[in-house]
């Protein structure tokens, strides 16, 4: 989750320019300033992310204060909205769920303190604004630490919770071909389901390999590759659950595996979303 510890050390800069003097070009020189107290926040990153915003166009530094803590509030509340949906699986053993949340109150909490941050710099009360961007800065440090000490596989970033829903996506898929050979064996479905389960079984054995590409695409930055694939995994299921019902009365018996699978591959696209904006290039 460094994006969000990011994000928070170039608005701290961004108070520290108040106490100098101001050049003509704000952008440029506050993101200079950021990406020379954070290794990890590229000059380019910066320019990219507040010139995208059209409203920084010719934005006082105030402004430009207010654009940057909105985007650090929708991360925190992307991030939190993300973790409650892997929470909402129940797929996770004791240790990963404490961890997660664990997170999520922290980056709830820090949600509330950046919503009353950008209040304080409205009114300009800066050193207040200041005091409460610091203290938000310590749950990306905080939850990272605590998945560490619960020695939690992946989740110390956004990345990691992507990883985390396609791992799942591909146990779930690889779970469920293995229920579909013991529903073939058993010799209780009629011709026609017997074809559903057989078209459900191609459609996931494809959907193994293709999470895998997903996964390894993702793994080397080709996020829009991965969303391609990740997008055809969830066609897969659909079709899947589909199949049945158009004989009347016909019930899937893979609805549940269909509906996890969706939701995986679903949670990993959001991330992947949000790691696709200019905010996160």
């Amino acid at each position: 989750m460094m994006y969000f510890s990011t994000l928070i050390t170039f608005l701290i800069t961004f108070f520290l320019l108040f106490l100098v003097s101001l050049s003509s070009n704000l952008i440029q020189d506050s993101c200079e300033n950021a990406a020379k107290n954070d290794p990890n926040l590229s000059y380019e990153f910066c320019v990219a992310s507040l010139e995208a915003n059209p409203r920084s166009q010719n934005a006082t530094l105030q402004e430009l204060v207010i654009i940057s803590l909105g985007l650090t509030i929708s991360n925190a509340k992307n991030i939190s909205s993300h973790i409650e949906q892997l929470l909402s699986l129940k797929s996770f053993d004791k240790h990963t769920k404490i961890g997660l949340q664990d997170c999520l109150e922290l980056y709830s909490d820090a949600h509330s303190t950046l919503l009353e941050a950008m209040e304080n710099v409205k009114l300009k009360d800066y050193e207040g604004a200041d005091v409460e961007i610091s203290s938000a800065m310590d749950a990306s440090t905080t939850c990272e630490d605590g998945l560490k000490e619960k020695k939690v596989s992946h989740a110390t970033n956004i990345q990691g919770l992507a990883l985390i829903a396609m791992e799942l996506a591909l146990e779930n898929a690889t779970n469920t071909i293995s229920s579909i050979e013991k529903l073939l064996t058993s010799r209780t479905f009629d011709p026609f389901a017997r074809a559903c389960l057989e078209d459900c079984f191609k459609l996931y054995s494809h959907g193994v390999v293709t999470l895998i590409d997903a996964t390894g695409a993702f793994l080397t930055g080709q996020y829009s590759t991965a969303n391609v694939w990740l997008s055809a995994v969830m066609e897969g299921a659909t079709t899947c659950e589909e199949g049945f019902p158009e004989k009347e009365g016909e019930l899937s018996p893979l609805t549940q595996e269909n509906y996890y699978l969706f939701q995986l591959c679903d949670i990993a696209l959001c991330i992947i979303h949000l790691l696709s904006l200019p905010l996160h290039s």
